[in-house]
């Protein structure tokens, strides 16, 4: 064989073997690897002092709650919201006793012997057709609420006028209503026994002969009954066999018992080991639970749900739904990774630029020193990954073709 076409032969074959190895491993750092999404709950302690917070609501990552002051014999309470980044107290700062809040986007109906609606801006009363007023339940700018003394009744409240939609006789009255797009469901008393009745805007069914603290959404109703319960239209399923206080969304349900507990649809989680009074919002639950001096307020989410929302505080375009799991899993996993072009990497104790980590609110989301990082009690670290620059492929794939030229060119 000739010296010079076996040396030429030899140098065509390790330009492509080289070439070979440079587009595999740039293959191999450019692919994510695939994963089975983990996700789990991270809690985030919204208020913090040395009085009793409780009763929270829960609204699209907004809450409302009562803040208890002591004062001498007495104990003022008042309203306070949360727009998911400061705290606000609505009500006036005066000797009273505002309790059972309800949020619905940034508007908040409460009872303070009497019901009343804040609209962002202003307050106004409830028709007083006769007795007190309590258990306020507001949607979208309208209340149900009881009315009564004697007798206590369900009223409806559309903006303007009040309606009494149960019409109880002596002997049987209504409490605990929660509304839904002008549908209401409650528990009525009667004949020695709580029942759940649900009113679809103009007849009203008894849904079940005993139980109690019913929750509306959208036809559905879950209630507390040697457990909880749960109607979906037509038939109803006992989802637990202990509990109290359910909150449901969307054919899930939170509730309190032995903590605060919470079913998808399918199955059962304990969020926390301890609790009470939770409130449920698209996957998301606030409640009222011990820090360990007294009561706080407490809201958890998703891992999932605090890192999309850090990624587009970010500003940080083109995540997906999937490869906002793929940080999930990093953070639960507690390792690192390629995602969407940049390497994430799971840091344990205070991130960079959260001085004794106290700077940064778990779900907070900020750029230090070139990198990003999400805060989830300990966090995520995210740095860009240099691209091929501009021409490389093509470039590639010229060298690869002139390796398999001379390959060619010198077999024959």
């Amino acid at each position: 064989m000739n010296k010079t076409r076996t040396k030429n032969n030899g140098f065509a074959m390790a330009v492509m073997a080289v070439m070979v190895v440079l587009v595999m491993a740039w293959v191999v750092i450019i692919t994510p690897v695939p994963r089975a999404h983990a996700d789990e709950w991270v809690t985030r302690q919204i208020s913090d002092n040395t009085y009793i917070d409780a009763e929270p609501s829960l609204y699209n990552g907004t809450i409302a709650w009562v803040h208890h002051i002591p004062a001498g014999d007495w104990q003022q309470r008042h309203i306070y919201y949360w727009d998911g980044t400061s705290t606000t107290q609505i009500t006036p700062y005066e000797k009273s006793t505002y309790e059972e809040p309800s949020l619905y986007n940034g508007k908040i109906a409460w009872r303070d012997g009497y019901v009343y609606y804040w609209d962002g801006t202003s307050t106004t009363q409830m028709p007083i057709p006769g007795g007190g007023q309590h258990s306020p339940s507001l949607y979208n700018g309208k209340i149900a609420y009881i009315v009564g003394g004697g007798v206590f009744d369900v009223h409806y409240w559309d903006g303007g006028t009040a309606t009494n939609i149960s019409n109880n006789t002596a002997g049987t009255w209504s409490g605990s209503p929660s509304l839904y797009n002008g549908t209401i469901a409650w528990q009525t008393w009667q004949d020695g026994g709580y029942g759940i009745n649900y009113w679809d805007g103009g007849t009203t069914t008894q849904i079940s002969v005993s139980g109690a603290n019913p929750s509306l959404y959208n036809g559905t109703i879950a209630w507390a009954d040697n457990g909880i319960n749960y109607w979906d239209g037509g038939t109803t399923t006992q989802i637990s066999v202990s509990g109290a206080n359910p909150s449901l969304y969307n054919g899930t349900i939170a509730w309190a018992g032995n903590g605060i507990n919470y079913w998808d649809g399918g199955t059962t989680t304990q969020i926390s080991g301890s609790g009470t009074n939770p409130s449920l919002y698209n996957g998301d639950i606030t409640w009222q639970g011990s820090d360990g001096n007294d009561d706080e307020i407490f809201y958890a989410r998703l891992a999932s749900a605090w890192i999309g929302d850090a990624i587009d505080s970010l500003g940080l375009a083109g995540y997906t739904e999937a490869e906002i799991l793929d940080l999930a899993d990093l953070f639960s996993g507690q390792t690192s990774g390629l995602v969407n072009s940049m390497d994430w990497t799971y840091l344990a104790g205070n991130l960079p630029g959260d001085t004794g980590g106290e700077v940064y609110d778990i779900g907070n989301s900020w750029e230090y020193d070139g990198k990003y990082y999400i805060k989830l009690g300990s966090g995520l670290e995210g740095t860009g990954v240099p691209e091929l620059p501009a021409g490389a492929i093509p470039f590639i794939g010229a060298i690869l073709c002139f390796g398999l030229r001379r390959l060619r060119r010198f077999h024959k």
